[in-house]
Protein backbone atom coordinates (compact mmCIF):
# COMPACT_ATOMS: atom_id res chain seq x y z
CA UNK A 1 0.00 0.00 0.00
CA UNK A 2 0.90 3.60 -0.86
CA UNK A 3 -0.02 6.89 1.11
CA UNK A 4 1.37 10.60 -0.68
CA UNK A 5 -0.31 13.98 0.97
CA UNK A 6 0.92 17.13 0.47
CA UNK A 7 4.53 18.75 1.86
CA UNK A 8 3.16 19.59 5.06
CA UNK A 9 2.09 15.89 5.84
CA UNK A 10 3.56 12.24 5.24
CA UNK A 11 4.82 11.95 1.77
CA UNK A 12 4.57 8.46 1.68
CA UNK A 13 4.20 5.10 3.09
CA UNK A 14 4.94 2.20 1.17
CA UNK A 15 4.49 -1.56 2.30
CA UNK A 16 6.14 -3.70 -0.10
CA UNK A 17 4.70 -7.54 -0.41
CA UNK A 18 6.47 -10.76 -2.02
CA UNK A 19 5.04 -13.66 -4.13
CA UNK A 20 2.82 -15.31 -0.79
CA UNK A 21 0.16 -13.03 -0.68
CA UNK A 22 0.86 -12.29 3.48
CA UNK A 23 4.69 -11.96 2.65
CA UNK A 24 5.81 -8.24 3.66
CA UNK A 25 9.21 -7.67 2.74
CA UNK A 26 9.94 -4.11 3.97
CA UNK A 27 8.35 -1.25 4.46
CA UNK A 28 9.32 2.92 4.24
CA UNK A 29 8.50 5.81 5.81
CA UNK A 30 9.05 9.11 4.21
CA UNK A 31 8.12 11.29 6.99
CA UNK A 32 11.36 9.53 8.61
CA UNK A 33 12.68 8.71 5.56
CA UNK A 34 13.16 5.02 7.83
CA UNK A 35 12.90 2.06 6.52
CA UNK A 36 12.78 -1.45 7.68
CA UNK A 37 12.91 -5.25 6.83
CA UNK A 38 11.15 -8.31 7.75
CA UNK A 39 12.39 -11.51 9.00
CA UNK A 40 10.11 -14.23 8.07
CA UNK A 41 9.32 -17.78 9.82
CA UNK A 42 7.39 -21.01 8.00
CA UNK A 43 4.02 -19.04 8.65
CA UNK A 44 5.08 -15.36 7.23
CA UNK A 45 4.72 -14.41 10.61
CA UNK A 46 7.37 -11.19 11.28
CA UNK A 47 9.82 -12.22 13.61
CA UNK A 48 12.46 -9.48 12.76
CA UNK A 49 12.68 -6.06 11.75
CA UNK A 50 15.84 -5.12 10.34
CA UNK A 51 16.86 -1.41 10.70
CA UNK A 52 18.40 -0.58 6.46
CA UNK A 53 20.35 2.27 7.97
CA UNK A 54 21.88 0.53 11.23
CA UNK A 55 22.09 -2.66 8.91
CA UNK A 56 20.96 -4.13 12.81
CA UNK A 57 17.90 -5.73 14.52
CA UNK A 58 15.41 -2.90 16.13
CA UNK A 59 12.73 -5.16 17.48
CA UNK A 60 11.98 -9.36 17.71
CA UNK A 61 8.71 -10.62 17.81
CA UNK A 62 7.56 -14.14 19.30
CA UNK A 63 4.32 -15.94 19.39
CA UNK A 64 2.16 -18.51 21.25
CA UNK A 65 0.93 -20.88 18.88
CA UNK A 66 -2.17 -19.06 18.19
CA UNK A 67 -0.78 -15.99 17.42
CA UNK A 68 -0.58 -14.03 20.35
CA UNK A 69 2.19 -11.60 20.00
CA UNK A 70 4.80 -10.12 22.64
CA UNK A 71 7.40 -7.55 21.32
CA UNK A 72 10.88 -7.14 22.48
CA UNK A 73 11.83 -3.54 21.70
CA UNK A 74 15.83 -4.36 22.94
CA UNK A 75 18.59 -7.10 23.82
CA UNK A 76 18.68 -5.66 27.73
CA UNK A 77 21.90 -6.13 29.72
CA UNK A 78 23.06 -9.16 28.16
CA UNK A 79 23.36 -7.97 24.67
CA UNK A 80 20.94 -11.23 23.51
CA UNK A 81 17.44 -11.02 22.06
CA UNK A 82 14.65 -13.26 23.47
CA UNK A 83 16.05 -13.46 26.99
CA UNK A 84 14.37 -12.68 30.45
CA UNK A 85 15.62 -9.14 30.74
CA UNK A 86 14.28 -7.81 27.20
CA UNK A 87 11.69 -5.26 27.75
CA UNK A 88 8.83 -6.67 26.45
CA UNK A 89 5.27 -5.05 25.07
CA UNK A 90 2.01 -5.73 23.64
CA UNK A 91 2.57 -3.14 20.80
CA UNK A 92 4.99 -2.50 18.74
CA UNK A 93 7.94 -0.06 19.25
CA UNK A 94 9.12 0.65 15.82
CA UNK A 95 5.69 1.44 14.10
CA UNK A 96 5.37 -2.19 12.86
CA UNK A 97 1.46 -3.48 12.35
CA UNK A 98 2.28 -7.03 10.61
CA UNK A 99 2.22 -10.08 13.40
CA UNK A 100 1.22 -13.50 13.40
CA UNK A 101 0.91 -15.20 9.81
CA UNK A 102 2.00 -12.01 8.27
CA UNK A 103 -1.66 -9.79 9.03
CA UNK A 104 -2.18 -6.68 10.36
CA UNK A 105 -3.02 -6.57 14.16
CA UNK A 106 -5.76 -3.43 15.38
CA UNK A 107 -5.60 -2.96 18.52
CA UNK A 108 -8.94 -1.74 20.38
CA UNK A 109 -9.53 -0.70 24.38
CA UNK A 110 -6.57 1.30 24.46
CA UNK A 111 -4.45 -2.22 22.88
CA UNK A 112 -5.60 -4.50 25.29
CA UNK A 113 -8.39 -6.25 22.63
CA UNK A 114 -5.95 -7.46 19.53
CA UNK A 115 -7.66 -8.45 17.14
CA UNK A 116 -6.29 -10.05 13.00
CA UNK A 117 -8.70 -9.26 10.10
CA UNK A 118 -8.46 -12.25 7.68
CA UNK A 119 -10.51 -10.95 4.75
CA UNK A 120 -13.42 -12.71 5.37
CA UNK A 121 -13.65 -12.14 9.52
CA UNK A 122 -12.37 -11.09 12.66
CA UNK A 123 -9.99 -13.26 14.38
CA UNK A 124 -9.16 -12.99 18.21
CA UNK A 125 -5.08 -14.69 19.12
CA UNK A 126 -5.73 -14.35 22.42
CA UNK A 127 -8.78 -17.08 22.02
CA UNK A 128 -7.39 -19.05 19.26
CA UNK A 129 -10.71 -18.61 17.72
CA UNK A 130 -12.39 -16.51 14.58
CA UNK A 131 -14.80 -14.00 16.26
CA UNK A 132 -17.75 -14.68 13.32
CA UNK A 133 -18.96 -17.60 11.75
CA UNK A 134 -16.98 -18.98 8.66
CA UNK A 135 -19.01 -17.91 5.29
CA UNK A 136 -18.91 -21.27 3.95
CA UNK A 137 -19.96 -23.27 7.25
CA UNK A 138 -23.39 -21.53 7.80
CA UNK A 139 -27.15 -22.51 6.92
CA UNK A 140 -26.31 -23.94 3.34
CA UNK A 141 -29.93 -22.39 2.44
CA UNK A 142 -28.42 -18.90 3.15
CA UNK A 143 -25.65 -19.66 0.76
CA UNK A 144 -25.69 -18.73 -3.10
CA UNK A 145 -25.41 -22.16 -4.96
CA UNK A 146 -22.07 -20.07 -6.83
CA UNK A 147 -20.38 -20.03 -4.00
CA UNK A 148 -21.56 -23.18 -2.05
CA UNK A 149 -19.35 -26.02 -2.56
CA UNK A 150 -21.03 -28.94 0.00
CA UNK A 151 -17.51 -30.83 0.07
CA UNK A 152 -15.98 -27.86 1.94
CA UNK A 153 -18.98 -26.69 3.97
CA UNK A 154 -17.10 -28.04 7.04
CA UNK A 155 -13.95 -28.53 5.96
CA UNK A 156 -12.22 -27.37 9.50
CA UNK A 157 -14.83 -29.56 11.18
CA UNK A 158 -19.01 -28.26 12.38
CA UNK A 159 -17.05 -25.95 13.93
CA UNK A 160 -17.49 -22.58 12.40
CA UNK A 161 -15.50 -20.62 14.44
CA UNK A 162 -12.40 -22.80 15.11
CA UNK A 163 -9.24 -21.64 13.59
CA UNK A 164 -6.96 -23.83 10.95
CA UNK A 165 -8.73 -27.09 12.42
CA UNK A 166 -6.29 -26.39 15.60
CA UNK A 167 -3.46 -26.92 13.35
CA UNK A 168 -1.97 -23.54 14.04
CA UNK A 169 1.18 -24.04 13.62
CA UNK A 170 1.07 -25.85 10.20
CA UNK A 171 -1.54 -23.99 8.53
CA UNK A 172 -2.45 -21.20 7.59
CA UNK A 173 -6.02 -19.36 6.67
CA UNK A 174 -5.17 -15.98 4.26
CA UNK A 175 -8.84 -16.00 3.31
CA UNK A 176 -10.63 -16.40 6.52
CA UNK A 177 -12.46 -19.57 4.25
CA UNK A 178 -10.58 -22.51 4.74
CA UNK A 179 -7.45 -23.63 6.21
CA UNK A 180 -4.57 -24.60 3.33
CA UNK A 181 -1.08 -25.48 4.27
CA UNK A 182 1.69 -23.20 4.95
CA UNK A 183 3.45 -22.80 1.64
CA UNK A 184 5.99 -25.48 0.88
CA UNK A 185 4.47 -27.61 3.99
CA UNK A 186 1.74 -29.94 5.22
CA UNK A 187 -1.74 -29.04 6.30
CA UNK A 188 -2.02 -31.61 9.22
CA UNK A 189 -5.26 -33.77 7.10
CA UNK A 190 -3.45 -35.52 3.94
CA UNK A 191 -1.26 -32.68 2.85
CA UNK A 192 1.86 -34.08 2.38
CA UNK A 193 3.67 -32.33 -0.53
CA UNK A 194 0.67 -31.53 -2.47
CA UNK A 195 -0.96 -27.80 -1.41
CA UNK A 196 -3.98 -25.64 -2.52
CA UNK A 197 -1.99 -22.53 -1.41
CA UNK A 198 0.14 -21.70 -4.90
CA UNK A 199 -3.36 -21.77 -6.67
CA UNK A 200 -4.99 -19.96 -3.59
CA UNK A 201 -2.15 -17.27 -3.64
CA UNK A 202 -3.46 -16.32 -7.14
CA UNK A 203 -6.53 -15.03 -5.92
CA UNK A 204 -6.46 -11.66 -5.47
CA UNK A 205 -9.86 -10.49 -6.22
CA UNK A 206 -12.26 -9.30 -4.21
CA UNK A 207 -15.98 -10.40 -4.08
CA UNK A 208 -17.62 -13.05 -6.12
CA UNK A 209 -14.44 -13.31 -8.12
CA UNK A 210 -12.40 -14.06 -5.29
CA UNK A 211 -14.81 -16.97 -3.78
CA UNK A 212 -14.60 -18.43 -6.83
CA UNK A 213 -11.02 -18.41 -7.35
CA UNK A 214 -10.88 -20.39 -4.21
CA UNK A 215 -13.60 -22.08 -4.73
CA UNK A 216 -12.25 -23.69 -8.14
CA UNK A 217 -8.88 -24.18 -6.04
CA UNK A 218 -10.52 -25.97 -4.00
CA UNK A 219 -12.71 -28.36 -6.18
CA UNK A 220 -9.58 -29.01 -7.99
CA UNK A 221 -7.85 -30.11 -4.96
CA UNK A 222 -10.57 -32.68 -4.02
CA UNK A 223 -10.60 -33.89 -7.36
CA UNK A 224 -6.87 -34.52 -7.36
CA UNK A 225 -6.40 -36.00 -4.14
CA UNK A 226 -9.61 -38.43 -5.40
CA UNK A 227 -7.84 -39.19 -8.59
CA UNK A 228 -4.52 -39.58 -6.85
CA UNK A 229 -5.89 -41.88 -3.81
CA UNK A 230 -7.56 -43.94 -6.40
CA UNK A 231 -6.29 -47.42 -8.12
CA UNK A 232 -3.80 -47.41 -10.43
CA UNK A 233 -2.21 -50.14 -13.32
CA UNK A 234 0.88 -51.64 -12.72
CA UNK A 235 3.61 -48.68 -14.89
CA UNK A 236 6.05 -52.07 -15.97
CA UNK A 237 3.25 -53.08 -17.96
CA UNK A 238 2.83 -49.66 -19.31
CA UNK A 239 6.81 -49.41 -19.96
CA UNK A 240 6.90 -52.62 -20.86
CA UNK A 241 7.71 -51.94 -25.09
CA UNK A 242 10.42 -49.10 -25.20
CA UNK A 243 10.01 -45.68 -26.78
CA UNK A 244 12.01 -45.47 -30.01
CA UNK A 245 15.21 -43.04 -29.90
CA UNK A 246 13.94 -41.68 -33.69
CA UNK A 247 10.89 -42.01 -35.79
CA UNK A 248 10.86 -42.60 -39.46
CA UNK A 249 9.11 -39.06 -40.98
CA UNK A 250 7.20 -39.75 -44.46
CA UNK A 251 5.88 -37.09 -46.74
CA UNK A 252 2.42 -37.92 -48.40
CA UNK A 253 3.32 -37.35 -52.05
CA UNK A 254 0.29 -36.55 -53.39
CA UNK A 255 -3.88 -37.03 -53.49
CA UNK A 256 -5.13 -36.39 -50.07
CA UNK A 257 -3.16 -35.06 -47.37
CA UNK A 258 -0.42 -34.10 -49.64
CA UNK A 259 2.25 -32.52 -48.30
CA UNK A 260 1.34 -33.43 -44.85
CA UNK A 261 3.99 -35.17 -42.43
CA UNK A 262 3.63 -38.06 -40.24
CA UNK A 263 5.37 -40.54 -38.56
CA UNK A 264 5.71 -44.53 -39.32
CA UNK A 265 5.30 -47.43 -36.49
CA UNK A 266 8.74 -48.51 -35.72
CA UNK A 267 10.73 -51.22 -37.40
CA UNK A 268 10.26 -54.55 -35.02
CA UNK A 269 6.71 -53.61 -33.95
CA UNK A 270 4.03 -56.56 -34.39
CA UNK A 271 0.93 -56.29 -36.40
CA UNK A 272 -0.84 -55.42 -33.31
CA UNK A 273 1.00 -53.30 -31.61
CA UNK A 274 1.15 -50.93 -35.12
CA UNK A 275 -2.58 -51.63 -34.79
CA UNK A 276 -2.82 -49.71 -32.15
CA UNK A 277 0.51 -47.27 -32.83
CA UNK A 278 -1.37 -43.00 -32.96
CA UNK A 279 0.32 -40.32 -33.20
CA UNK A 280 -1.34 -36.82 -32.41
CA UNK A 281 0.24 -33.34 -33.41
CA UNK A 282 0.63 -31.62 -30.01
CA UNK A 283 -2.57 -31.82 -28.43
CA UNK A 284 -1.29 -33.21 -25.10
CA UNK A 285 1.82 -32.12 -25.06
CA UNK A 286 2.44 -28.82 -26.51
CA UNK A 287 6.20 -28.15 -28.01
CA UNK A 288 6.07 -31.91 -29.07
CA UNK A 289 5.18 -32.57 -32.89
CA UNK A 290 3.99 -36.19 -32.07
CA UNK A 291 2.84 -38.07 -29.46
CA UNK A 292 3.03 -41.78 -29.91
CA UNK A 293 0.82 -43.83 -28.07
CA UNK A 294 1.27 -48.32 -27.83
CA UNK A 295 -0.13 -51.48 -27.29
CA UNK A 296 -3.68 -50.11 -27.20
CA UNK A 297 -5.34 -49.10 -23.60
CA UNK A 298 -3.52 -48.89 -21.45
CA UNK A 299 -0.49 -48.16 -23.37
CA UNK A 300 2.80 -45.57 -22.92
CA UNK A 301 3.66 -42.29 -23.93
CA UNK A 302 6.54 -41.08 -26.08
CA UNK A 303 6.95 -37.21 -27.27
CA UNK A 304 8.96 -36.10 -30.74
CA UNK A 305 10.08 -33.15 -32.17
CA UNK A 306 9.83 -31.89 -35.74
CA UNK A 307 12.69 -33.98 -36.52
CA UNK A 308 11.78 -37.36 -35.17
CA UNK A 309 13.55 -37.61 -31.93
CA UNK A 310 12.68 -38.29 -29.11
CA UNK A 311 11.91 -35.57 -26.10
CA UNK A 312 12.66 -36.71 -22.81
CA UNK A 313 12.86 -33.68 -20.83
CA UNK A 314 11.16 -30.14 -20.67
CA UNK A 315 7.62 -28.55 -21.95
CA UNK A 316 6.78 -31.88 -24.49
CA UNK A 317 7.97 -34.61 -22.67
CA UNK A 318 5.73 -37.59 -22.35
CA UNK A 319 4.11 -39.64 -19.41
CA UNK A 320 3.35 -43.03 -19.10
CA UNK A 321 -0.61 -43.49 -20.01
CA UNK A 322 -2.93 -45.95 -18.53
CA UNK A 323 -5.95 -44.90 -21.56
CA UNK A 324 -5.23 -44.67 -24.68
CA UNK A 325 -6.65 -40.91 -26.68
CA UNK A 326 -8.59 -42.87 -28.59
CA UNK A 327 -8.69 -47.11 -28.79
CA UNK A 328 -10.21 -47.44 -25.16
CA UNK A 329 -13.85 -48.76 -25.80
CA UNK A 330 -14.78 -46.50 -23.13
CA UNK A 331 -15.18 -42.69 -23.89
CA UNK A 332 -12.71 -39.68 -22.90
CA UNK A 333 -10.36 -42.08 -21.17
CA UNK A 334 -7.21 -40.30 -21.79
CA UNK A 335 -9.00 -37.27 -20.48
CA UNK A 336 -10.54 -38.63 -17.50
CA UNK A 337 -7.39 -40.45 -16.63
CA UNK A 338 -4.76 -39.23 -17.91
CA UNK A 339 -5.00 -35.58 -19.10
CA UNK A 340 -7.12 -33.79 -16.52
CA UNK A 341 -5.33 -34.99 -13.20
CA UNK A 342 -2.34 -33.04 -14.79
CA UNK A 343 -4.66 -30.08 -15.43
CA UNK A 344 -5.29 -30.25 -11.48
CA UNK A 345 -1.92 -30.83 -10.57
CA UNK A 346 -0.50 -27.77 -12.80
CA UNK A 347 -3.65 -25.61 -11.03
CA UNK A 348 -2.97 -26.03 -7.97
CA UNK A 349 0.60 -25.54 -8.24
CA UNK A 350 0.16 -22.05 -10.43
CA UNK A 351 1.56 -23.27 -13.20
CA UNK A 352 -1.14 -23.92 -15.37
CA UNK A 353 0.52 -24.34 -18.88
CA UNK A 354 3.80 -25.65 -18.44
CA UNK A 355 3.07 -28.95 -18.96
CA UNK A 356 5.27 -31.14 -17.91
CA UNK A 357 7.91 -28.96 -16.82
CA UNK A 358 6.37 -27.59 -13.34
CA UNK A 359 8.15 -28.67 -10.05
CA UNK A 360 5.12 -27.86 -8.07
CA UNK A 361 4.47 -30.52 -5.16
CA UNK A 362 1.29 -31.66 -6.80
CA UNK A 363 2.74 -32.18 -9.85
CA UNK A 364 5.45 -34.09 -8.40
CA UNK A 365 2.62 -36.09 -7.07
CA UNK A 366 1.14 -36.67 -10.52
CA UNK A 367 4.38 -37.89 -11.65
CA UNK A 368 4.94 -40.23 -8.79
CA UNK A 369 1.54 -42.19 -10.84
CA UNK A 370 2.51 -41.49 -14.40
CA UNK A 371 6.37 -41.44 -14.67
CA UNK A 372 8.00 -39.12 -17.14
CA UNK A 373 9.56 -41.74 -19.49
CA UNK A 374 13.21 -41.27 -20.10
CA UNK A 375 14.02 -42.21 -23.42
CA UNK A 376 15.89 -45.17 -22.03
CA UNK A 377 18.93 -43.59 -22.81
CA UNK A 378 18.56 -42.25 -26.46
CA UNK A 379 22.57 -40.95 -26.80
CA UNK A 380 21.14 -37.73 -29.22
CA UNK A 381 18.54 -36.80 -26.68
CA UNK A 382 19.85 -37.95 -23.26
Amino acid sequence: MTYRTDKNQVFAKCDIYGNYIDEVIYSYSGATGSMNFYLHDHLYSPVAIVNKATAEIAERCEYNAYGRTTFYTDKGADGNWLTTDDTKARSSSVGNAYTFTGRRLDTLDNGNLELMYYRHRYYDPQMGRFLQQDPWGMDPAANSTRYFNPRSQYKDSNNVYQYVKSWPVISVDPSGLVHVAFPGGSSGSNETVCSRMPCMETCTSDGGEYLDCWDKCSEAYNKFKDWLDGPHPDFEELNDLPCPCELKICTIPGGFGAGQQYPVPPEGWTVIEQLYYIAYLGKYHPGANWDMRSKGCPSQQCTYDHNGDLITHGTGAGTADAHNATRCSHSGGHKKHDKWPADWAMLLDGDSGKWPSSDGGCFKDYISKRPINNGNGCEQNP
